[in-house]
This record gives C-alpha cells, sequence and structure tokens, in this order.
C-alpha cells in the first residue's frame, strides 16, 4: 500500500475568490428584462413635465427641465418598435453617467 505524503493531507483546498457583486438597475421594455450597472445611472426620477418638440421623431416625446438641466425624454420602446410592455408603465426617468447626451426616456 503507498504511503501518503504528510504535506498533501494537511494541505487546505484553496478557497474560491468572492464572487463579484453586481448591482443592477432593471427596467423592462416590451416583453424583455434588462439590467444596467448602478454604477452607469446618475439617477432615477419621476418624470417632469415634457415640452413637445416641432418636427422631432416620435419616439422623442419632447423635452424636460430638471433643476436647470434641459434633457430630452425619449420612448425607447417606440424607438425599437417594441411592443408595449403588459400592465401599467412606472412613470419614472433615468439618467445616464455614461452618455455624452443626457438621455431620458418616458
Amino acid at each position: 500500500m503507498a504511503e501518503i505524503d504528510p504535506a498533501f493531507s494537511s494541505a487546505k483546498p484553496e478557497r474560491a475568490k468572492a464572487a463579484e457583486l453586481v448591482q443592477l438597475i432593471v427596467f423592462r421594455l416590451g416583453d424583455e428584462d434588462y439590467g444596467i450597472r448602478i454604477e452607469q445611472v446618475k439617477e432615477v426620477t419621476v418624470t417632469p413635465e415634457v415640452a413637445r418638440m416641432p418636427k422631432t421623431p416620435p419616439f422623442i416625446k419632447g423635452i424636460a427641465n430638471l433643476r436647470g438641466d434641459i434633457i430630452a425624454i425619449i420612448d425607447l420602446e417606440e424607438r425599437f418598435r417594441l411592443r408595449p410592455a403588459a400592465g401599467p408603465c412606472p412613470n419614472a426617468a433615468t439618467r445616464w453617467r455614461w452618455k455624452p447626451l443626457t438621455t431620458r426616456w418616458a
């Protein structure tokens, strides 16, 4: 019978590296759920009053004043020609940190 080297018998298995915790903001477009890393989102707010803009595509719902910043309100379901999600649509807008142009959707 083979002898077991004592160095191997007392060796501890390598500990698995801790999985990276990822925090997401999840939203629905059409029938699909999407998630964006929370670090990429500047804020989520109630959609402010929207002023219509002439001669813009139908998916651009207008512009809004958010604490002095003029932002575009964009309907992504309409922009990407997705069937609207079933059920109530939350009245929220999101600003992205990584976009050069501040955008929102209605």
